[in-house]
C-alpha cells in the first residue's frame, strides 16, 4: 500500500541537516529575558475583550507589538468563543479534524476524595487530561498555531520548535499533524519516557538536554531550540540566495519562516487560549456559582488565562496559584531549591505570560504531597491523571484550611487537572518508582525477595569502584568504558578524580552523578560530542550503606541496573543484577 510510505522515517531534510550542524559546531546564541507580565501592555487588550484590570501598567509598549497582540486575541476570541458557548452540545455531532477535538473538557465533582479527607466543601475537577492530546496544553498549542497561520508567520510545511516539559510539545506536534507542519521538541532529560514516545509517534523530532541546565544556560532546551532556529533559516537564506543567482532574478521578500519557536513562555496566544476557552468553559459549567479555583503554574498561561476570566465573571471567587517546592514561580519569589520531580509545573525563571497579579494567595506543595495526592485520584475517583493534578488537589486542600473552609457544604472550589497518567506510567504510577524515591514503604511492594533479606551488602564480594572526571568529553568518556570493567562511569569533581587512585573510594561531597551504558550512547547521538560527562550525569542512582539488605537493594535494581555503595561518608562500591545472583546461587 501506497499509504505505509507515510508510516516510514522521511529522507534527510533542512531540519535533519540543521540538527546535523548545531552538533557538530554549538554556536553560542543570546537567550533573551523574559519581562515581566505588566510590561507588555496586555491588560488594556483583555480589558478590551471585557476584562477590567485594576491599573493601567504597561499602556506606554509599543504600538506595533500591541496591535500585533490585539489582532491574536481577537483572533482566538472567534476561534475559542463558539465552542465556550454552547461545548455541551460541540461534540455531539462529527467534527472536520481531532484539532476541533480540543477542549471542552468535563467538570467532575470529587465527592470520594473530599469524604475521604473529612472536607465538606464541594470540589470540582476540570478534566484536562481528556482532551483529545491528553492535557490543557492542547488548547495553546492550537491557539499558537492558529494566529501564527494569521499573521504569516508559517511557511507552508514549517518547523515549529518549541523547548517544552512534554505536552506542549504533544499538543503542537497533534496540532501540525493535521495542518502539514513538522514539530520538533525540545525538553530536558528529566521529562518521562512515555512523552517523548507519544510525540515520535505523531511524527514529532525530539531533542534531549540536560535537566540540571539553567533556562539561560547554553545547554538548556531554551537556548537549543533559538540555535537550530537560527540554523535552519541561515540554510534557508542560503538556499534562496544561490537560486536568485542562478536564476539571474531576486526573490519576492516572504515573512513566512521555515522554521519558528512560537515560545509558549512569552506568547500572548498563551493565556488568551484560557481566557477564551477554559476559563469560559469552567464558567459555563459552574454556572458561575465558584468560590475558588485552584491553578498550577508552568509557563503560567493558563493560571493567568482563567484567573483573569474568573475574576471578570466572579470578582469576589479566590484564584489560587499552586507552585511546587524548588520552583520560583510563586510570589514572592523563592530561591530556586532542590530539583524537584513532578513534571509540567514549577521553573527557574518567571516567563512573561504569567501575571502573579491575578492570584490571591499561592501554595507551595512538596513532591510526596503532589504525587501521592494524584495516586489517590486514581484509587478514589478513577481518574486517570497526571503528577500535577496531585499537586492541583494537594494546593487545594491547604487552601482550603487556610480559609478556614473544611465544615463548609456550601463553598464551591474547582481544581485544574492538567494531564494524565499515560505519561507516567513508569514515574509515579509505578509502586517500584514511588519506593524508589521515598514516597512508599519499601514493604508495600509486591516482590519482597525474601530469600535475601538475611544478607546485607556487607556479606557481597565487590570490586573496587571506578571514577571518571567531570569535565571530560563524552567520547573521551565512552572510550574510558569501554577499557573499564564497570559498565557504567561515577562521575565525581576534578579534584576527587585525581586523588581517587590514592584512597579508596570518593567522598559523597564529590559525587556528582552517574552514567549509564544507554545514557551514554544516547547523549553521543544527541549532543556535540565535546560536551562534558558532567552534562548528562544522572543525581538519582541510590547510595546504600552496607547494612542494607540485599531484599531491597534486588528492590532498586528493578529500575536500574546498578546502585552504588558507601562507608563512613565514602564511595567505593557498586552493587548490580550479577552480584545479587552470585549471592543468591552461594546461599543455595
Amino acid at each position: 500500500m501506497r499509504l505505509l510510505a507515510y508510516a516510514s522515517p522521511q529522507k534527510e531534510g533542512d531540519l535533519e541537516r540543521a540538527i546535523h550542524a548545531i552538533k557538530k559546531d554549538n554556536k553560542y546564541v543570546e537567550v533573551p529575558d523574559y519581562d515581566m507580565f505588566p510590561a507588555q501592555g496586555w491588560d488594556p487588550l483583555f480589558r478590551d475583550a471585557g476584562i477590567k484590570p485594576e491599573d493601567k501598567r504597561g499602556e506606554d509598549s509599543g504600538i506595533e507589538e500591541r496591535e500585533r497582540s490585539k489582532m491574536c486575541i481577537k483572533k482566538l476570541e472567534s476561534l475559542l468563543s463558539p465552542p465556550a458557548a454552547f461545548f455541551q452540545g460541540h461534540l455531539a455531532g462529527e467534527l472536520p479534524s481531532i484539532v476541533d477535538a480540543i477542549g471542552c473538557t468535563p467538570l467532575v465533582r470529587l465527592s470520594r476524595i473530599a469524604a475521604a479527607a473529612g472536607c465538606a466543601c464541594q470540589l470540582l475537577g476540570k478534566c484536562e487530561y481528556l482532551s483529545a492530546g491528553g492535557s490543557v496544553k492542547d488548547r495553546i498549542a492550537r491557539g499558537m498555531i492558529t494566529t501564527a497561520e494569521a499573521d504569516g508567520l508559517l511557511a507552508d510545511g514549517a518547523a515549529i520548535i518549541e523547548p517544552t516539559s512534554g505536552n506542549t510539545g504533544i499538543g503542537l506536534a497533534l496540532v501540525a499533524a493535521v495542518k502539514g507542519y513538522r514539530s520538533v521538541a525540545v525538553m530536558p532529560m528529566k521529562m518521562s519516557a512515555e512523552k517523548h514516545s507519544i510525540m515520535n509517534a505523531l511524527g514529532a523530532t525530539i531533542l534531549r538536554t540536560p535537566t540540571k541546565a539553567a533556562w539561560n544556560d547554553q545547554d538548556s532546551h531554551i537556548a537549543l531550540s533559538i540555535r537550530l532556529q537560527n540554523e535552519m533559516n541561515a540554510q534557508n537564506k542560503v538556499k534562496k540566495e544561490a537560486y536568485a543567482k542562478c536564476d539571474g532574478v531576486g526573490t519576492k521578500a516572504d515573512a513566512r519562516q521555515p522554521a519558528c519557536i512560537l515560545d509558549q513562555y512569552r506568547n500572548v496566544a498563551n493565556p488568551a487560549s484560557h481566557f477564551f476557552g477554559t476559563g469560559a468553559e469552567l464558567l459555563h459549567q459552574c454556572g458561575t456559582k465558584l468560590d475558588m479555583v485552584v491553578i498550577c503554574a508552568g509557563t503560567g498561561g493558563t493560571l493567568t488565562g482563567i484567573g483573569k476570566r474568573i475574576k471578570l465573571a466572579l470578582p469576589e471567587c479566590l484564584v489560587v496559584g499552586v507552585d511546587p517546592v524548588g520552583s520560583i514561580l510563586a510570589d514572592p519569589t523563592e530561591t530556586p531549591g532542590k530539583p524537584y520531580l513532578v513534571e509540567g509545573i514549577g521553573y527557574d525563571f518567571v516567563p512573561t505570560v504569567l501575571d502573579r497579579d491575578v492570584t490571591d494567595f499561592w501554595i507551595k506543595v512538596t513532591d510526596a504531597e503532589g504525587l501521592l495526592c494524584s495516586r489517590l485520584l486514581l484509587k478514589l475517583e478513577g481518574m486517570l491523571v497526571g503528577g500535577s493534578a496531585g499537586s492541583a488537589l494537594a494546593g487545594t486542600f491547604k487552601a482550603i484550611e487556610r480559609m478556614g473552609w473544611s465544615d463548609d457544604p456550601t463553598k464551591r472550589i474547582a481544581l485544574i487537572l492538567p494531564d494524565g497518567s499515560r505519561n507516567y506510567t513508569s514515574k509515579f504510577v509505578s509502586d517500584e518508582w514511588m519506593a524508589d524515591k521515598g514516597f512508599l514503604e519499601p514493604m508495600a511492594l509486591h516482590r519482597q525477595y525474601p530469600e535475601y533479606k538475611s544478607l546485607t551488602i556487607q556479606s557481597l564480594e565487590l570490586p573496587r569502584l571506578r571514577f571518571v572526571s567531570a569535565h571530560i568529553p563524552l567520547v573521551e568518556a565512552a572510550a574510558q568504558l569501554m577499557k573499564s570493567p564497570q559498565r557504567f562511569l561515577v562521575v565525581v569533581d576534578t579534584t576527587a578524580a585525581q586523588a581517587e587512585a590514592e584512597k579508596d573510594g570518593v567522598p559523597l561531597a564529590h559525587l556528582l552523578g552517574t552514567v549509564s551504558q544507554k545514557g551514554l550512547l544516547m547523549a553521543l547521538g544527541d549532543m556535540p560530542n565535546d560536551t562534558t560527562i558532567e552534562t548528562i550525569a544522572e543525581t538519582d542512582t541510590p547510595v546504600y550503606n552496607k547494612a542494607t539488605p540485599l531484599s531491597r537493594v534486588a528492590q532498586s535494581l528493578e529500575l536500574r541496573s546498578f546502585i552504588l555503595v558507601e562507608s563512613d561518608g565514602v564511595v567505593n562500591a557498586a552493587v548490580g543484577a550479577d552480584q545479587l545472583l552470585q549471592a543468591f546461587i552461594a546461599k543455595k
